[in-house]
This record gives C-alpha cells, structure tokens and sequence, in this order.
C-alpha cells in the first residue's frame, strides 16, 4: 500500500499495475490553478519499477487512477504530481481515457464533490481472460471501475459504481454503465466499503442504485 500526499494505491507488483486507488474530493477548491506535470515518473516504491517508456508505441495511454486534475485543485501542485507517478496509472484505449472516463472524472470533480460536500472514491483495473503486457511489465485490463460514496446526515450512505469496457466509445455515455457495488467486487475480488456496518454495506452493495451523481 503506497501512501501519497492525496491518495493512497493498492500496487500490484505482480501485474505491474494499481490494482486500486482511493481518494477524498472535498467541495472546497484552491484559488490557484497549477499547469499540468509534464512527465510521468517510475515510482521506485514498487517492485515492478515500470517506466513510462513501457507505454512507448503500445497504442495505450497512461490512464491515471487518481486524477491529477481532481487532486490538483484541492491539494495543490505537489499532490498533484503525485498523480504522475506510474503506480497511479495503468494503461488505457484511448478512446475510453480521454472520451466518457474524462467526463467521469470532470463531473465528480466539477459538480458531484460541490452538491455533496465531500465524497470518497475508489478506482481501478478489472482483468479478463489472459491479458497482454506492455514490454512484459504492465497488464492490460479489460474493464475500469469507478465507485463512489457520500456520507448523509444521520448516518446514512449512498454508493455509485460505475464499469466501463476498455473498448467503450469514445461518445459513449459513462451514465449507460451504473452497476452494484456487488458486480465490481466480483470482478476484482476485492471487499469495499467493508467498515459499514453489515447490515448496510450488504443494503448498499448488492443493489444498483439510481444515478446520484449529477442530482
């Protein structure tokens, strides 16, 4: 587990990748905006020490899982270059990264985290079948998650999940694409939210609820 100035990484030294990334998004922005790192960086952190030259030629991009943009305006310039350290990124179709994932991204950032306040969000790869490397360092998954909560007064929660196919459109609408918490834990094998109580994490998780995040 990787600790940064914003957001924390569960790396996956073996797939030379994240296989997780979570983050808090505060309502509250910065005055000041910060120009976009120029380049990504090996993180000497992990084992698998993958370079971003591993991503030269492959037709992927570098997709990051914390946001540089999201984490840059609450967190300023050094947490946001954080988010361009290659145990943040995994690679991307283009097509998914700068098409309906961006706009993910934009609308958690832009509008969700103002209307609630705060919010938590977790992020990562989903693998299928035999997956291909990149210069036998990174993995290339099949699908990318995105999940998010929001804490209601009186104790109460309610989660997004979102799973979009690796070979969605670039104008493909992220909003066709909600799923239960449940369905991504599947596909990962992983246990989210887990410090719920029982009775409403297994509520929340098993059902997939209305889209919240715009209203």
């Amino acid at each position: 587990m990787l600790a940064n100035l914003a957001y924390t990484v569960g790396y996956d030294d073996r797939r030379g990748n994240p296989a997780w990334a979570t983050y808090r998004l505060p309502a509250e922005t910065l005055p000041q905006r910060f120009p976009r790192p120029s380049r990504f960086r090996t993180d000497n952190r992990t084992a698998a020490g993958v370079s971003p030259e591993a991503y030269a030629n492959s037709g992927y991009d570098r997709g990051h899982l914390a946001p540089n943009h999201a984490i840059g305006t609450r967190f300023g310039a050094a947490a946001q270059e954080e988010t361009f350290l290659m145990s943040n990124i995994i690679p991307q179709e283009p097509a998914l990264n700068q098409g309906p994932w961006r706009k993910l991204e934009a609308v958690l950032a832009d509008e969700t985290a103002a209307r609630c306040r705060e919010i938590w969000v977790a992020v990562g790869p989903v693998y299928r079948g035999a997956p291909r490397s990149l210069q036998g360092k990174s993995l290339v998954p099949g699908a990318c998650y995105m999940l998010v909560a929001d804490e209601l007064p009186g104790g109460g929660a309610r989660l997004q999940a979102v799973l979009m196919p690796q070979e969605s459109a670039r104008t493909a609408d992220f909003r066709g694409h909600l799923v239960s918490v449940d369905a991504v834990e599947r596909a990962t094998g992983l246990d989210f939210f887990s410090e719920l109580p029982d009775e409403l994490e297994a509520e929340l998780e098993m059902r997939e609820m209305p889209y919240w995040l715009e209203n």
